[in-house]
């Protein structure tokens, strides 16, 4: 074999490229190339557009040729059949119709003339219409027809209503100018019209082609989508797959609920009197579905005689992990049943201001609740005092330590968001006692002993700041040395009505500042709010300083899939914020967007925070606004109906271990030990946590906070009353010189 010049030709088309290698056997004579070209080519079908374009598609080089070899007998044209008839055949050029555009006999259109065999290829000149002459000699247009929207979109409409039955839009174009004997300017994508050339009787007819090209199109796409949409659910399984795969695992689960098998291992629990052994297994009954699917096992209930609940497994290790599980989900519930831990504690006064009476007349208009005031008599004995204050105080911490260890070990949730906190405020009373002796004070004792023993109701108000403007309590804050690094970001709450009635479906955004202007939305998540959140709330009431709370909440979260609705679940995605410029002293003002008109939306809270760390500590200080407004009111507002200041102290190792309760499966335990220890580990404990160096410490901190803060608000209380003095002395002596001026004045006249 002997390879001649072109051993590789390639040869463009409209739409393909094909490469052919020419190899000749020697002996052969040598033939001018073009006619080796000619004659393997002549079998090759034109991949292009069928049809040529005074637009944009030009013949194609290679064309059709009826004379192919004996050797390429047995190939024949890919679009066409087998036997098909001639395709040399062209009918004689129409009057007035370009020649690109006169048609075969068998529906095609002529490209031009086949290939010569004898030569190289010679191209008939073009014929071109006496309309589009007058286009291209820039005469203005005769007419001109108005599409419903730009030529881009009517395309697409086109090509996406039914795509495989009719021709290509150009192609259509083509057809309407072909048949009406007139000339259409090709359209850009966004032209809404499309201009004519053409008699008048002609221009009428081509507006009506087209406005009926409109119409099918437009009925075209309607009838495609409702097509598309109920051939698309009968042609996709999936969903019937799904449904029957959860078909054969319910009646697989109610077949293990049922048989009696013979299993290698077994175990039984002895039910606790105090519950409910039916309502147990009908709360937890798709867990338990889940326990029997995965370990192939079966956990049944005997409700007769002594109430147990049988499991049995193949295997041990097994039978160990499924009693883990389900005792487990024994104690979710028992914790369901008291999950609130309340205890109020009292930190009895300075001997220099105690009294031994107490009154709670003194209603704080905003929170509706009643503030404590001591009166009358102060301590006989300051040393006796001294002392019953100092066992007192360390009476608290122990009771303080003992109440959250004792919570956090009945912490048995999933897939709740938990978070522990140290609240700064002044606790207000909402329910209590009334005196019995009938007058309106309480002894001292009474009073104490009422609040320890759980016959009070109280809440937790903002910073008590009566005097002086509380904006400038940041910059207090900021110019002590225990507080160092400060940051600021915000939040945003927006309240919804939740499936429960008793509860609130809340979105919580936390936003972080980018830059001078700039923010960043670092967490969105959905959270239940109600009356079950919270499970630990220790207050200690101080008639010195900010009193403070120990809390714990557990808020049960939300997927997408268990939100209500789809532009609930988008409500998410269309929230802005625009920052303040003062941050944090900022005037109250709406600060963050959000669509208007959202159905069933309460209210919308945004918060403002200043954030320090604490001296050398890992714990971070927080002092925090929040503004709430109503979005029940038929009137918009920009101001919030309440302005509410706290201050929180919390380590963010903390949130790390309470992670954890969000990712659990139901009956799953938490990796780290459920106990006191390891929120506050002692100072020989090093296990690498950014964690209190023991309760004691931890406890120090919040004592040494609750002074400073309370040194702060005194700074804010004087600047406030040296403003109030600098007021009352720049109008003393405007009022003194006026006097002065009318002194001088009535002298002058009597003179």
């Amino acid at each position: 074999m002997a390879n001649y010049g072109i051993a590789q030709l390639g040869i463009g088309c409209a739409t393909r490229v094909k490469v052919l290698t020419l190899s000749v056997r020697p002996g052969l004579p040598n033939l001018p190339n073009f006619l080796l070209v000619s004659n393997l080519l002549a079998g090759w079908e034109e991949a292009s557009l069928p049809g040529a374009s005074a637009y944009s598609y030009a013949a194609s080089d290679v064309f059709n040729n009826p004379g192919a070899p004996a050797g390429d007998a047995g190939r024949f044209p890919p679009t066409g059949p087998r036997y098909e008839a001639s395709r040399d055949y062209a009918p004689r050029a129409q009057p007035g119709t370009p020649a690109a555009l006169q048609p075969f006999s068998n529906g095609q259109l002529a490209r031009g003339a086949p290939f010569g065999r004898q030569g190289t290829a010679i191209r008939p000149p073009v014929t071109k219409s006496a309309v589009q002459l007058r286009f291209e000699s820039g005469q203005p247009a005769d007419g001109e027809h108005q599409l419903a929207s730009t030529w881009r979109a009517h395309q697409t409409t086109a090509l996406r209503s039914d795509r495989g039955s009719q021709p290509h839009p150009i192609q259509t174009l083509q057809d309407i100018m072909f048949k009406c004997g007139t000339y259409i300017r090709k359209p850009d994508d966004q032209d809404q019209r499309l201009f004519i050339w053409g008699a008048p009787q002609q221009i009428a007819d081509t507006k009506a082609a087209l406005a009926n090209w409109e119409e099918s199109v437009r009925t075209s796409a309607d009838a495609s989508k409702n097509q598309s949409w109920f051939r698309s659910s009968a042609l996709d399984g999936r969903a019937e797959h799904r449904l029957e795969r959860q078909s054969k695992q319910r009646a697989f689960d109610d077949l293990l609920r049922q048989v009696s098998l013979d299993y290698s291992y077994e175990a039984a629990f002895v039910w606790p009197k105090e519950l409910d052994i039916e309502d147990f297994a009908n709360y937890h009954a798709d867990v338990l579905d889940q326990l029997r699917s995965t370990y192939h096992c079966r956990v049944g209930f005997q409700s007769e005689g002594a109430q147990t609940i049988v499991i049995g497994a193949n295997s041990e290790r097994d039978v160990v992990n499924i009693m883990n599980r389900v005792l487990n989900l024994i104690k979710e519930i028992v914790s369901r049943r008291d999950h609130l831990v309340t205890v109020n504690l009292v930190h009895p006064p300075h001997h220099s201001i105690y009294r031994d009476r107490v009154g709670l007349q003194d209603r704080d208009p905003l929170t509706d609740s009643y503030l404590p005031t001591l009166h009358g008599m102060p301590a006989p004995d300051e040393v006796k005092w001294v002392k019953e204050r100092r066992r007192t105080h360390i009476n608290n911490r122990k009771k303080i330590k003992k109440t959250i260890d004792a919570s956090i070990k009945r912490l048995r949730i999933s897939q709740q968001h938990v978070r522990m906190r140290v609240v700064f405020g002044e606790l207000g009373f909402k329910l209590f006692q009334r005196p019995s002796d009938g007058s309106g004070t309480y002894s001292f004792d009474d009073f104490f002993s009422m609040v320890t023993k759980g016959r009070t109701k109280l809440s937790m108000n903002s910073i008590p700041v009566r005097q002086g403007d509380i904006t400038e309590l940041p910059d207090v804050l900021d110019s002590m040395d225990a507080f160092h690094n400060g940051t600021e970001f915000y939040g945003a709450f927006f309240d919804f009505p939740a499936t429960n009635s008793s509860a609130t479906l809340r979105l919580e955004t936390l936003i972080k500042p980018v830059g001078e202007e700039d923010y960043e939305f670092l967490e969105r998540r959905w959270v239940e709010f109600g009356d079950t959140v919270s499970r630990l709330q220790v207050s200690l009431f101080n008639f010195e300083r900010p009193d403070y709370q120990i809390t714990i909440d557990a808020f049960p979260m939300h997927s997408n899939k268990q939100i209500k609705g789809q532009m609930m679940a988008q409500f998410q995605n269309d929230i802005t914020f625009k920052r303040p410029p003062d941050g944090i002293k900022a005037p109250p003002h709406r600060r963050v967007k959000y669509p208007p008109g959202q159905k069933g939306l309460k209210t919308v809270s945004e918060l403002t925070v200043k954030k320090w760390r604490f001296k050398d500590t890992d714990g971070f200080f927080e002092l925090r606004r929040k503004e709430l407004y109503d979005e029940r009111q038929v009137q918009y507002s920009s101001s919030p109906v309440e302005t509410r200041w706290h201050a929180l102290y919390y380590y963010p190792e903390w949130d790390n271990l309470m992670g954890e309760f969000g990712t659990l499966k139901p009956g799953e335990d938490v990796s780290w030990p459920i106990s006191v220890a390891t929120f506050f580990p002692e100072s020989g404990v090093a296990d690498g946590r950014a964690l209190p160096q023991g309760f004691k410490n931890f406890i120090n901190e919040v004592e040494e906070i609750q002074d400073l803060l309370a040194e702060a608000i005194a700074q804010v209380a004087k600047r406030g009353q040296d403003d109030v003095d600098m007021n009352a002395n720049a109008n003393a002596n405007v009022n003194g010189n006026a006097n002065a001026n009318a002194n001088v004045n009535g002298q002058a006249q009597s003179a």
